[in-house]
């Protein structure tokens, strides 16, 4: 009986022992602001996530994902595009997400709350945001290749060493931009980038192979991205 408790927390500590381990292996990649903490769109990104209900990357994904969301700021909406990898077999979700304006309306019954000495209104700068619920959703399905050929030629673009927009020296940003955030993920690596105004930076060669993603999706899925290509 002694040795049979001896070998059980022999069991537990190495079990515990490897869990630290691949905790440790594990490589996020997010941007860091000029202050040193995390990037506002990874924030936003992960608190919309949770608030949609949709599955967190940003802790691993067992075999493979990556996700686009298309924005822009003449719409509160967001689109979403999500790819992966399960049991060795490629599939897809559509999401459209809307503000849920019910929980925004619990939790702030008097409208916006402004910030003292700033002028800014709370409302708008926390929920606006992240306050989402998925208002549509559908199962992807290829209409001209198959799964091989769309993954082969998306893949290709190497998207796992993009910069983030902002370290692009002569990056240019507009106040009414379109944006393609995209997050991808394994069980031992997450990496979200940012893409803001397409149009005013086309001759970027990650402008373009950003777009070229966006078409590729467009293309095969029907889906027509909020902002114009």
């Amino acid at each position: 009986m002694k040795n049979t408790l001896l070998i059980i927390i022999s069991i537990f500590f190495i079990a515990c022992s490897q869990s630290k381990k691949q905790n440790t292996d594990f490589e996020k990649r997010v941007e860091i602001d000029e202050h040193g903490k995390l990037s506002l769109y990874y924030l936003y990104t992960k608190a919309t996530v949770k608030n949609a209900g949709l599955i967190p990357l940003d802790i691993g994904y067992d075999s493979f994902c990556i996700r686009f969301w298309y924005s822009h700021l003449d719409t509160n909406d967001k689109q979403v595009v999500e790819i992966k990898k399960e049991n060795n077999n490629w599939s897809g979700n559509y999401y459209y997400l809307k503000l849920d304006t019910n929980k925004i309306k619990l939790l702030y019954p008097n409208g916006f709350i402004k910030i003292p000495d700033t002028g800014i209104n709370y409302y708008y700068v926390d929920s606006t945001y992240t306050m989402y619920k998925i208002d549509k959703k559908k199962k992807l399905e290829e209409k001209v290749i198959n799964w091989k050929s769309f993954t082969d030629t998306l893949f290709a673009i190497n998207f796992e060493n993009f910069p983030d927009c902002r370290n692009i020296s002569d990056y240019q940003f507009a106040s009414h931009n379109s944006t393609v955030t995209i997050e991808i993920a394994n069980e031992k690596f997450y990496r979200i980038f940012s893409f803001q105004s397409l149009f005013l930076n086309k001759e970027n060669r990650y402008v373009m192979k950003v777009e070229k993603a966006v078409k590729l999706i467009q293309k095969n899925f029907g889906i027509n991205p909020l902002f114009p290509l």
